[in-house]
């Protein structure tokens, strides 16, 4: 009776203990796939941004068309965001807290838009082998310091992986660091544009806020003589319902925005660090537009109705 007394309690607690050492298997297991799933997770929501080396731009021949995203704000958390590892926290660092803001601009919803912007120029150059992207913004915001606008959509795109589409459109993103507001963001950008391929651009689109639309295709397109029917404008947030284009009618009487008084003290207001470009040189055809303060401005004469200037 004693045997068996012993015998069961020995092959008890030989089930305990293997009961136990079961559940450590499982626990380490679930511990095992937590990290896995983690890591999957850092990298699928963040576009396999650890990854992604930044390259020199790498032109083809073919290149005829262009992209613009215009700057509205200065990201800053290119470092932490590259650290994190949760949805909850990279949501956080696309939010108010990682931008240098105008106060008008605070709220949660602009950034949410400026981030589609990226994404969707990423994704439209994605799809247009024949195209260079252009991130266009200057060193505006004397709170971010010497960081361009461009510089800092730039560094978001490529720390969120590109947003992961196929091939290398990284090489292939350019960045224009001088524009103070939407008529520099095109013309400037046509620049960079003819700087970087040695020709005007065939088609333009624009990636901005829709209540901009009629400002851009009409009034800054206008302006420069661009062929309207090469040009396009892809709006994304805040419609001509929700805001009024202030700056319109303003851009309507002076569509080089050199002489209304509201607009050349905006421009200055928006260069707290005195940049200078040098397009006038690069881009000799549209010196006209770049020189319109000084009164020599030659007859302007667009590139684009003049194939030897192409």
């Amino acid at each position: 009776m004693e045997k068996i007394f012993f015998k069961n309690t020995r092959e008890k607690m030989v089930g305990t203990v293997s009961f136990v050492f079961r559940i450590r298997r499982l626990l380490l297991f679930v511990c095992i796939a937590c990290v896995v799933l983690s890591a999957i997770k850092t990298y699928v929501v963040g576009g396999t941004r650890h990854l992604v080396i930044p390259k020199a731009l790498s032109i083809k021949k073919e290149t005829e068309n262009l992209i613009i995203v215009p700057g509205h704000g200065v990201w800053k958390c290119c470092d932490v965001l590259r650290k994190t590892r949760r949805r909850r926290e990279i949501d956080s660092l696309l939010g108010d807290t990682c931008w240098v803001l105008e106060n008008s601009q605070k709220g949660g919803r602009s950034v949410k838009y400026f981030e589609k912007h990226i994404r969707e120029g990423v994704k439209l150059l994605e799809k247009d082998p024949n195209a260079l992207l252009v991130f266009s913004g200057g060193k505006t915001k004397e709170k971010a310091g010497p960081v361009s606008e461009a510089q800092s959509y730039w560094w978001l795109a490529c720390t969120m992986g590109w947003y992961g589409v196929s091939g290398d459109v990284s090489s292939r993103a350019a960045t224009e660091e001088y524009a103070t507001d939407s008529y520099q963001n095109l013309l400037f950008s046509v620049c960079r544009f003819k700087e970087i391929t040695g020709r005007y651009p065939r088609k333009i689109t624009v990636v901005g806020l829709e209540f901009k639309r009629k400002r851009f295709v009409e009034l800054h397109r206008g302006a420069l003589e661009y062929p309207e029917e090469s040009f396009f404008y892809v709006g994304i947030g805040f419609g001509s319902s929700e805001f009024t284009d202030s700056a319109y009618g303003l851009f309507k009487k002076d569509p080089h925005g050199n002489k209304t008084p509201e607009l050349v003290e905006k421009r200055e207001k928006r260069n707290p660090f005195k940049r200078t470009n040098s397009f006038a040189v690069s881009c000799p055809e549209l010196e006209p537009l770049l020189a319109q303060e000084k009164k020599t401005a030659s007859p302007y004469i667009p590139p684009w109705k003049h194939p030897q200037a192409k």
